[in-house]
């Protein structure tokens, strides 16, 4: 304890030395912790645009859907395992489509597009492509069959709000061509989706083809990530597909993993650089009290405590800029997670990555704990090398320097 006080004491000899110590590390532990929760805010971003506007958490089809995007290939058993998704309580809701790939033409260019038919009652329930019409309306019935489009493949169609479209797809074999009218024009942060995808009535794709009470896809919304898997184990479904979202796109998977790597790489960067600030400052510390540390040795004291005591010394700083720079980190990070960080001046360059202009700061579960221990950590090995100067210091010598 008498060493500790001690340590305690020369740490604010100089109290600006020490101060600016505390507050580097303060600052890094910050800007660390705001980059990973950007990096953090930016994935969940992604993976929210792409959850809610075409993934869904889970999703069924049969099993040859994937390989060959065919009308023919509604799911079997459609029927028995709309049942099943209404017995299970982790699925919050759940809508049938009918997907198939189309030619959409404009009297000025065509080009190939994915179709999906959706029940705009169910389908609200699981996607959110009502909040992300910029013009037009929803899919609400007309004289001619109403379909909305992505902001993108309007502009390649040239086409704008209640101008006519015509789709071409093929229906268990037979050719089928419709004239449509643009009813909405979406802008979505999924990459690809604004050019690829357009959405029409359930009813007016029946109406068209004489099918009825089928669909090639279900969505699912889980009650919660953690869900997920339940519903894949719980629905059984012969002759078809369940797949999650994570099969169906890996790479936001593979996200995830790569962002649970960089905690540790960024902030073990981060908290290295700090390290030499700190050692050097031990450093500088013992060069100015090298005669001090002399007669303590001179007078009795063994190397081993002036070992401890430049420990301590060390440590002390990093237990002090430690803590006070999460605190403060954890304040800034909820405040940023209830305002958001607006990023619309660089919005169209995120755009292309799949992300919208508007970030939520955020950190997993335990990542504040895991820094605290690298601080830890750090601030241990920082304290090694000066205190291993202090230990080779020889009182004779010591005690003579200037």
């Amino acid at each position: 304890m008498t060493l500790i006080k001690i340590a305690w004491r020369n740490i604010w000899r100089n109290t600006l030395r020490s101060s600016m110590v505390i507050l580097s590390m303060v600052i890094g532990i910050a800007a660390g912790i705001l980059f990973l929760g950007i990096a953090y805010g930016i994935n969940n971003k992604r993976m929210e645009a792409s959850i809610y506007s075409h993934l869904s958490h889970v999703q069924i089809h049969h099993e040859e859907f994937g390989q060959r995007m065919e009308t023919k290939y509604y799911i079997e058993n459609f029927k028995s395992i709309e049942e099943q998704l209404k017995k299970i309580p982790e699925v919050k809701a759940y809508a049938p489509r009918y997907v198939f790939n189309a030619g959409i033409r404009s009297p000025r260019a065509g080009q190939g597009i994915i179709i999906k038919a959706i029940d705009i009652g169910a389908d609200s329930l699981v996607s959110n492509l009502k909040d992300l019409l910029v013009e037009g309306t929803y899919l609400d019935k007309k004289r001619i069959a109403p379909i909305i489009i992505g902001e993108k493949l309007a502009k390649k169609l040239q086409v704008k709000i209640n101008k006519k479209v015509t789709l071409n797809y093929l229906s268990n074999g037979d050719e089928v061509a419709n004239r449509f009218k643009v009813a909405g024009i979406f802008r979505s942060s999924a990459l690809g989706m604004e050019e690829t995808t357009a959405f029409m009535r359930r009813d007016d794709f029946e109406a068209q083809t004489g099918v009825s009470g089928q669909a090639h896809e279900i969505a699912i919304i889980a009650t919660s990530l953690p869900n997920v898997n339940m519903i894949k184990e719980k629905v059984v479904a012969e002759g078809s597909a369940v797949e999650s979202w994570t099969d169906l796109a890996p790479e936001l998977k593979l996200m995830d993993m790569m962002l649970d790597k960089m905690i540790f790489i960024i902030m073990g960067i981060i908290l290295l650089a700090l390290s030499f600030g700190i050692v050097n400052t031990m450093l500088m510390v013992i060069l100015e009290r090298t005669r001090e540390l002399g007669m303590l040795m001179s007078v009795g004291m063994n190397k081993m405590k002036i070992f401890q005591l430049v420990l301590f010394e060390t440590v002390m700083l990093s237990a002090i800029g430690g803590p006070i720079g999460m605190v403060l980190s954890s304040l800034m990070m909820n405040y940023l997670y209830m305002e958001g960080i607006d990023l619309s001046v660089v919005g169209e360059g995120l755009k292309t990555f799949g992300i919208g202009s508007v970030i939520y700061p955020v950190l997993m579960d335990g990542d504040l704990l895991k820094i605290g221990l690298m601080v830890i950590g750090i601030g241990i090995l920082s304290a090694i090398y000066p205190a291993y100067k202090a230990l080779r210091l020889k009182p004779a010598e010591a005690v003579r320097a200037i």
